[in-house]
């Protein structure tokens, strides 16, 4: 579904034993995966921010999910989450 989109899926790698020790891509992949992730919850906060999305009953279902939508884009169009220094992976 998500490369229907265009998207692609980021997850770090699973953890080994201990005792050893993560090859340098892995604790790099790893050390990025985690830096984006903090700004998508960023995202999400702002997002669960918006006070009106409580006010919509579980039977309207079809509406909340518009209106969850609609606050995801007036989000994207405040201000930034992430300075101007950030670089994509």
């Amino acid at each position: 579904m998500l490369a229907q989109h265009g998207a692609d899926l980021w997850a770090p790698p699973r953890r080994r034993n201990a005792s050893k020790a993560q090859p340098f891509l892995e604790a790099s992949t790893t050390a990025r995966v985690a830096h984006m992730r903090i700004h998508v919850e960023r995202a999400i906060s702002v997002i669960k921010k918006w006070v009106w999305l409580a006010f919509f009953a579980i039977s309207q279902k079809d509406l909340i999910s518009d209106a969850f939508y609609v606050c995801a884009m007036l989000t994207n169009l405040g201000r930034p989450l992430v300075g101007s220094d950030f670089a994509a992976p």
